[in-house]
């Protein structure tokens, strides 16, 4: 029965399910969904309602949603992820040292030109991007490549992908991303040393000599101290005139994996060049372009075009055999373990010449030697011995062969066989010694064509991979701007070869300035703006090595002595998010607010309304504020007032009988059967006999009430006071209709009548009926029905009868779920009772607004006008119980 006291009362039950995920936000409707009666005070109905499992039963589905927000994807996965970790695989740090770099293979990804690592083949893989071609690895995010949860070569990355694009495309937790996979600065890149073998055969080796052995045969080109690694060469007899000798096979044996030989082929039919894998041909030779082999976990076997083989070892060494029209050109390029570990041909590794001519038991022949001591007292020396050949024989090998009688020639004492084809090698070869020799050799001109292009392609490759790019002095730059401030920063460059430099930058804000200095650049701004730019700095050297820098931008708008402060996060997402250009939160000095505390503080002015009591003044001072005085009927100190209770003491109030205390005055009441004055402090009866009266015959006022009285003849009915009975009863017989009555002074029979019925005027002894519902007795208070003998009373719909039969009460059909027409699924609307009638609301206490005539929780950042309705003309109670409400500065033109 006291449901209708709590129908706007806040924390009302709500049945249903929501799901959050902390830390971030769900769009409207998205994150919950409330069962009909919820927030309502018949929310305990609910077990009377149809489920979709029966009555009073619900299942839901709570699983994640097909179109959540790319930030919550990307906190999910983060959350579900693991850190990859630290590694030693670094990027090369500009994208043409990444092309001719074969542990790394191009694949683009997000409008970037990236490149994957080769090895290894499981575990986490490495991925690399730059911008544009020849551009500087991508370092700052939210672009770099780097780690992935595995190869990308070799599997299907697809999730770090939808991470990489959740995180860093599509929302502003690109850090989350490289929380779990590191990004990858190419600061420790260790750039491999390169060795070729080309022409009739010309070597430049692992410590950049150049020299010439033309020996036929099979030979040790390098191996390892350890023998784990080692490339062996077959020499040929070169076409032609026959003076020299070709490479026309080659061997890669590491250790585990089985020897891997590629051919020269010259035959018309089959491939350029033939591979085998211990010693059987490999069947599907076609597909190495677009599929690279890998063998026994060890090796990557690629075909790029039709002339060149590339094999990567799982210990960063590479060896590229490319095929010319009468040879083979052999690249080898090795990792930095084996520095000072190397043998064979190729000669010691350690950065000087001193000890490149050793021999196979390890005896130094110095430096410098004849080109005849270079090929019989060197390069014999590393002649295969049987045990160590891991040469076969192949149809491609009868196109090559080494005469019994075979004499080599030597560059310092070779000679034309005609001034002829001394001319055109003249012509060719401008002053390339080895040009001149191999056409001299060959007697081909195309021959010594291709030596110079193969050492030319050699050494523009090795200069690149050689290359350090040039570097800032300080990667992580954060410009720290104040608005209405000059900034003023400098950025150093350098170059550890001793390059040259360049300096560009991108997207300058209007009025910067960029001034050089040597290796220096000073940015210089007077801050006049918040709008985001995209500033970035390039430096070039002569090789076309660049890097960028992209400084992170903070700007600090507070005014009027506001402190800047980062963005507030959630626990959850705190250093997870990025954004290059952030405008800082301000926290205000005291006295001003505000986004940058550009407005003067009315501390009258709060949430909650005025800090003085409602009925005092609130007067704004620079720091806080000021309350004037309680009104009259209050006591306090202007924030609080305490009414006075007038009431408590006769001397102030001058009431006849009631006194009645209220907010800030009082009022005067009467008792019972007495109305109040109009001077609204004395009171005078009422006359109740002048109103509805259920008094069978007589009424008769008293002071402050009243009681019935009997006719002549009657006395008042002992049983009912408001009956009356005669006092002497006729006996039976009399002709009275309905009761008969004796005079006590004539002793006639008089005729009366019982309660609703009178007289009747014509005939004096018959009783006709009493219209009540037209008469003083009417006691209805709504609708009355006359009947014979009496009269009922009824109610008006949404009211229902009271116990005395006369005074209709209304009904709260707010408590009474079963004549609820409130739309109460999802909890959107609540039912507020009205005297007979009642009407559905918005639930605010749920968040729901009327918006388009449907009451909705508004999306984000919606501004919703809520019109009043039209006010109820107040009675003299409702304004006896009032309150005042006092809206300061509010301007309306309704």
């Amino acid at each position: 029965s006291q449901y209708g006291l709590f129908v706007s009362e806040g924390g009302l039950p709500v049945i249903g399910w929501n799901a959050g995920m902390r830390g971030f936000d769900y769009r409207n409707n998205e994150e919950y969904q409330n069962l009909p009666l919820s927030g309502t005070i018949n929310a305990e109905e609910i077990d009377d309602y149809e489920g979709n499992l029966g009555k009073g039963r619900w299942i839901f589905a709570t699983s994640p949603r097909a179109d959540r927000s790319p930030r919550l994807e990307c906190y999910d996965w983060f959350i579900g992820s693991s850190n990859l970790g630290i590694s030693t695989r670094q990027c090369p740090r500009f994208e043409t040292q990444a092309s001719v770099d074969r542990r790394f293979r191009r694949q683009d990804r997000f409008d970037r030109i990236c490149y994957a690592r080769v090895f290894p083949q499981s575990g986490a893989g490495l991925r690399c991007c730059y911008r544009r071609l020849g551009g500087p690895l991508l370092k700052n995010l939210p672009e770099p490549g780097g780690f992935l949860s595995r190869n990308p070569l070799v599997f299907d990355v697809g999730e770090d992908d939808r991470a990489f694009e959740n995180c860093c495309l599509l929302s502003d937790l690109c850090e989350a991303y490289f929380v779990q996979r590191p990004k990858q600065d190419g600061r420790f890149y260790r750039p491999r040393r390169f060795a070729l073998g080309f022409g009739d055969p010309h070597y430049s080796n692992l410590d950049n000599m150049n020299y010439t052995f033309n020996g036929c045969g099979d030979f040790m080109f390098v191996i390892s101290n350890d023998n784990q690694f080692q490339v062996q060469v077959r020499f040929s007899q070169a076409v032609g005139a026959g003076f020299g000798t070709v490479v026309s096979a080659v061997v890669l044996k590491i250790e585990g994996v089985d020897p891997i030989q590629i051919n020269h082929n010259t035959n018309d039919s089959g491939p350029a060049m033939l591979l085998h894998i211990n010693g059987a041909e490999y069947s599907d030779y076609d597909n190495l372009d677009t599929n690279s082999a890998i063998i026994g976990d060890k090796v990557s076997i690629r075909r790029v075009g039709d002339n060149q083989l590339q094999l990567v070892t799982e210990d960063d060494h590479s060896v590229v055999v490319t095929r010319e029209t009468n040879n083979l050109v052999i690249v080898v390029a090795l990792d930095l373990s084996l520095f000072g570990s190397t043998m064979g041909l190729l000669g010691n590794w350690s950065d000087t010449v001193e000890d490149d001519f050793v021999l196979p038991n390890g005896t130094n022949l110095g430096y410098p030697l004849t080109d005849e001591q270079i090929h019989f007292d060197f390069g014999e020396n590393w002649r295969l011995t049987p045990g160590q050949n891991l040469f076969i024989n192949t149809t491609a090998d009868e196109h090559f062969f080494c005469p019994d009688d075979y004499t080599p020639i030597f560059v310092s004492n070779f000679t034309f066989p005609n001034s002829s084809i001394q001319e055109i090698a003249a012509s060719i070869c401008g002053g390339n010694i080895n040009c001149a020799f191999d056409i001299a050799a060959t007697m081909l001109p195309s021959f010594g064509q291709n030596t110079i292009d193969s050492f030319n392609v050699f050494e523009e490759e090795k200069t690149i991979a050689e290359n350090n790019a040039p570097t800032f002095e300080n990667s992580n730059v954060v410009f720290n701007l104040t608005v209405g401030e000059e900034f003023v920063y400098t950025l150093s460059a350098e170059d550890a070869d001793g390059d040259n430099l360049e300096f560009t930058n991108t997207d300058l804000p209007p009025g910067a300035t960029v001034e050089r200095n040597g290796n220096n650049i000073t940015f210089r701004w007077l801050v006049n703006s918040i709008q985001p730019f995209n500033l970035s700095f390039s430096v070039q050297d002569t090789k076309n090595a660049s890097t960028i820098l992209v400084p992170i931008i903070n700007v600090c708008a507070c005014e009027n002595g506001g402190l800047c402060v980062q963005q507030a996060t959630t626990m959850e997402t705190q250093g997870l998010s990025f954004s290059q250009h952030q405008v800082l939160n301000c926290e205000c000095a005291t006295g001003f607010t505000g986004e940058f505390c550009e407005i003067v503080r009315d501390f009258c002015q709060t949430q909650s309304g005025s800090p003085c009591h409602p009925l005092a003044n609130c007067t704004n001072s620079p720091t806080n504020y000021i309350c004037g005085d309680c009104p009259s009927g209050y006591n306090g100190d202007g924030a609080d007032c305490a009414d006075i209770d007038e009431c408590a003491n006769n001397a102030t109030h001058d009431c006849e009988m009631v006194c009645r205390n209220n907010a800030g005055s009082f009022v005067c009441e009467c008792m019972d059967g007495y109305e109040l004055n109009d001077d609204m402090k004395t009171c005078s009866d009422i006359n109740e006999c002048t109103t509805a009266h259920d008094c069978q015959q007589n009424c008769i006022n008293e002071q402050g009430s009243f009681r019935c009285g009997c006719s002549e003849n009657f006395i008042v009915d002992l049983m009912n006071p408001k009956n009356c009975v005669p006092r002497s009863a006729c006996p039976s017989g009399n002709p009275c209709q309905q009761v008969c009555a004796i005079d006590s002074n004539s002793g006639d029979q008089v005729c009366s009548c019982n309660r609703g019925y009178t007289v009747n005027p014509n005939v004096a002894t018959d009783c006709v009926d009493v219209n009540e519902c037209e008469s003083s007795t009417n006691l209805c208070n709504q609708q009355c029905t006359n009947t014979m003998g009496s009269f009922n009373c009824s109610c008006l719909s949404g009211y229902v009868m009271g116990d005395d039969r006369f005074t209709c009460q209304d009904v709260d059909e707010c408590i009474m779920a079963e004549m609820l027409a409130c739309n109460t699924s999802n909890g959107g609307e609540i039912c507020v009772n009205l005297p007979g009638t009642f009407k559905c609301e918005c639930n605010n206490n749920l968040g729901f607004v009327l918006i388009d005539g449907i009451c909705q929780v508004p999306d984000d950042n919606q501004v919703v006008v809520v019109e009043p309705e039209e006010p109820p003309a107040a009675t003299r109670a409702d304004r006896d119980s009032s309150v005042q409400l006092r809206l300061p500065n509010f301007q309306s033109n309704k």
